[in-house]
C-alpha cells in the first residue's frame, strides 16, 4: 500500500470508530446511562490520579528532607553524647532482635561495647547493626554466644510458670 492509501484507510477507520462511539453514547434508550457511567468512571480515575499525585509529592518531599538532614549531619563534626549513642544503638538493636534487652550497651567516646547472651546465629547481625549506627566509631564484641540463651525469654531458657 502506498502512503496515501494507508492514511485514507486510517481516516476511514477513525471515522467509523467515532461514529460508533457517538451512536453508543447518544442512543435514545441507553445513552444517558452510558454517559453517566463514563462520567463517573472518568471522575473516579481523576480522583485516583490526584490522590496518587499527592502521595508521590509527599514521598518526594519527605525523601528530600531526609537526604538534606543526613547530608547536614554528615557534614557536622560535633560529637554525639554517650547517652545518645547508647539510645541509638538500643533502638537499632530493638529492630534487629526479638529480645534486645538481653544485650547491654555501653558507649564511651564513640566506642560501643556490647555484652550479653545471644544465639550464635544472631551475633553477626547484631554487630553489623551496631556498626551501622550514626556516631559509632567502633564496636567491641563481648557477647556470649549460647545455643539456648537463658536471659532471653522464649529463646530456650527456663520454662514459663503457669498463670
Amino acid at each position: 500500500m502506498r502512503r496515501t492509501q494507508r492514511g485514507g484507510a486510517l481516516r476511514l477507520l477513525l471515522a467509523v470508530a467515532g461514529g460508533a462511539a457517538a451512536t453508543w453514547l447518544l442512543s435514545p434508550t441507553e445513552g444517558a446511562r452510558r454517559r453517566a457511567l463514563l462520567r463517573d468512571g472518568l471522575r473516579s480515575r481523576a480522583q485516583r490520579a490526584r490522590t496518587l499525585a499527592g502521595k508521590l509529592g509527599r514521598d518526594v518531599r519527605n525523601r528530600a528532607i531526609g537526604a538534606a538532614h543526613r547530608a547536614r549531619t554528615a557534614l557536622a563534626e560535633e560529637g554525639v553524647s554517650d547517652e545518645t549513642l547508647v539510645q541509638r544503638v538500643r533502638a537499632r538493636l530493638g529492630r534487629e532482635l526479638a529480645h534486645a534487652r538481653a544485650v547491654a550497651v555501653e558507649a564511651q567516646g564513640g566506642n560501643v561495647v556490647l555484652r550479653g547472651a545471644i544465639p550464635p546465629d544472631q551475633a553477626e547481625r547484631v554487630l553489623r547493626a551496631a556498626r551501622s549506627v550514626r556516631g559509632v566509631a567502633s564496636v567491641e564484641d563481648h557477647l556470649e554466644r549460647h545455643a539456648a540463651c537463658e536471659s532471653a525469654p522464649g529463646e530456650g531458657g527456663g520454662e514459663r510458670s503457669a498463670p
